[in-house]
């Protein structure tokens, strides 16, 4: 008896603490390149024409129109309102706002309802 208890203490420590990344850019001068910056996507998301306009761990996506998106294995690669979808991180899929972390919104204007920072 009592054997095993205990184990697991410690999972889910820091829960609570946002260790995501900011993520890449809120205005244009925070991109390396001069395409500037997507700030309605949670995190924003650098404009590009090339792979090699993207930061480490991120590439340039079609799909994206032309975005940086981040790789990543699970939703904490990703930055704070995106979520990882086929290794690569995107806004957070809703229903309402509630289901956004403040400040985004749940934008239901295009297609599949997504996370956005909106005006």
């Amino acid at each position: 008896e009592g054997e095993g208890e205990g184990e697991g203490e410690g999972e889910g420590e820091g829960e609570g603490e946002d260790v995501r990344s900011a993520g890449q850019c809120s205005s244009n001068a925070d991109c390396a390149n001069e395409n500037g910056c997507n700030a309605a996507v949670p995190g924003g998301q650098c404009r590009c024409l090339a792979d090699d306009e993207c930061s480490a761990r991120s590439s340039c996506s079609e799909l994206a129109q032309g975005q940086c998106v981040g790789d990543c294995a699970v939703d904490s690669d990703c930055p704070r309102g995106l979520e990882c979808s086929t290794e690569r991180c995107v806004a957070l899929r809703c229903t309402d706002d509630s289901d956004c972390p403040a400040p985004f919104q749940c934008n239901t204007a295009l297609g599949t309802p997504r996370c956005a920072n909106l005006p």
